[in-house]
């Protein structure tokens, strides 16, 4: 069972990092920058969106979208990892 200190612990940071996956999904509908490009391309929500956008229009296959869906699932991987090290840290901390 999760613990409540865990939860209210998460909250915060959840928050705040949820907005920051959201940014991305704020732009698909103008036409932004290249520097602004550059720098959201290093939001993992940027590679689902292209993900989204390839598998609706061009239903033939995955192939075009499998660079944006390993993008995906490496940085799931690795967030469920820091997570997982982050909750560890502070439980040994007695935080």
């Amino acid at each position: 069972m999760i613990e409540l200190k865990h939860v209210q612990k998460v909250i915060g940071p959840t928050t705040v990092v949820g907005i920051a996956l959201m940014v991305p999904s704020w732009f698909t509908i103008m036409t932004i920058p290249a520097l602004l490009q550059a720098v959201l391309r290093l939001v993992p929500t940027q590679y689902m969106m292209h993900a989204l956008n390839l598998s609706l229009t061009q239903a033939n296959s995955l192939r075009p979208a499998s660079p944006d869906l390993a993008v995906l699932a490496c940085s799931t991987v690795l967030t469920f990892g820091l997570v997982a090290w982050w909750l560890q840290r502070s439980e040994n901390r007695g935080m």
